[in-house]
């Protein structure tokens, strides 16, 4: 019935987590086919398990010539666990991606758009000018454009929503809503604010991971919640088309800021009732309080007859320097200058000569200044011991 392309001007916001969660949430009574269209690469088949000969690559082989739905249907392969939901997977070589959508070119875009009784959401990936995914951008009824509330990400959103020109419809999907929200960003950047999704890094491994919410809790994490919220909205405007076929997406209503930034409730569930606020903390009678500045003065009135004071305008800093007299500069003499006279030479300190002092020399009569005497000679051995 329609086909929407997802896709981001920058970076890695999640376009293929995106894809895959609103296709998990996607309506039990719609038929949905999800075609993998990123020039980078695929992920949906080791993602999933699914038969890596079958996909784009093969398709683009068979319809050089003629492209039919037949051949379309051929490629595709069954969503593990939802038989409403088919995938057209695409090659993980970048290299082998963009030969096939380069020799699909819009052949493929305008199949897609044509089938009848089903949704498609194609996976766009990056949008560059040079892209072969192009031509599905122009032929997609909705372009939704993925990105962070991040500043740097919502200037690239900007210049690629400008590039895209009015002929596209465009939509913002947010991964996460802090710092800003999907109204403020898409009116920053000049596109229908579509929704929001949670930025659930937890539930986005598990779901890369090929669990695809059969698990508790893949399915009670607010990624599938919010996927589940947005879906809903999607499949039901993509049914509700206007007269010429095209979707009304640009009369769609301003999403609410408290729906977005809070996931609706587990279904079966009953919510809570909000607990009342605190008081307020008495008040400290200890506590200082601030007293406002003091008003200035008002001058008094001169006496009727008087001449009144005038009072000095208030100026700036550059005013009230240019008022300000320089201070008075010595006055100079009139006496000539003295001559300089040359320094006087200080005599030089010599060393004295000491002179020398015999030092004295002890005679062999003089006995030693320090030690024991010596032992008396052995009267058996009078040289000494042997």
């Amino acid at each position: 019935m329609t086909l929407v392309a997802l896709g981001s001007a920058k970076g890695s916001p999640g376009v293929t987590t995106a894809v895959a969660a609103l296709a998990a949430r996607w309506p039990g009574d719609r038929r949905l086919l999800v075609v993998e269209a990123d020039p980078a690469g695929g992920d949906l088949a080791p993602r999933l398990g699914l038969d890596v000969e079958r996909g784009l690559v093969r398709l683009a082989a068979e319809g050089r010539r003629e492209l039919t739905p037949e051949m379309l249907w051929q490629q595709t392969q069954p969503l593990p666990g939802s038989d409403a939901v088919q995938v057209l997977a695409g090659p993980a070589s970048a290299e082998q991606s963009t030969a096939a959508l380069s020799a699909l070119s819009s052949r493929l875009a305008n199949l897609l758009a044509g089938l009848d009784g089903i949704d498609v959401l194609a996976d766009c990936g990056r949008l560059d000018p040079a892209s072969p995914v192009m031509a599905m951008v122009r032929a997609a009824e909705l372009m939704i454009l993925v990105a962070r509330p991040q500043v740097s990400q919502l200037h690239h959103l900007a210049a690629r929503v400008q590039a895209l020109g009015a002929g596209v419809a465009t939509a913002l999907l947010l991964v996460g809503d802090r710092p800003y929200g999907v109204v403020e960003a898409g009116r920053a950047v000049g596109a229908q604010p579509l929704g929001t999704i949670a930025d659930d890094a937890r539930a986005a491994e598990l779901l890369s991971g090929g669990d695809h919410g059969r698990s508790r809790v893949l399915r009670a994490s607010g990624l599938l919640r919010t996927a589940r919220t947005l879906a809903e909205q999607l499949s039901a405007r993509m049914g509700s088309g206007s007269a010429d076929g095209r979707s009304s997406v640009a009369t769609w209503p301003d999403p609410e800021p408290e729906q977005l930034r809070h996931p609706p409730p587990l279904a079966g569930r009953e919510q809570a009732p909000s607990p009342p606020p605190p008081p307020p903390p008495p008040a400290r009678p200890w506590s200082r309080q601030l007293e406002p500045d003091p008003e200035p003065p008002v001058p008094a009135l001169a006496p009727s007859g008087a001449p009144a004071e005038p009072v000095a305008p208030w100026r700036s800093l550059a005013d009230l320097a240019t008022t300000v007299a320089p201070a008075p500069t010595p006055a100079r003499s009139s006496e000539p200058p003295r001559p300089r006279q040359p320094p006087t030479e200080r005599p030089r300190r010599t060393a004295r000569a000491r002179p020398l002092q015999a030092r004295p020399h002890l005679s062999e009569a003089d006995p030693p200044s320090s030690g024991p005497p010596p032992d008396p000679p052995d009267e058996e051995n009078p040289d000494g011991p042997r």
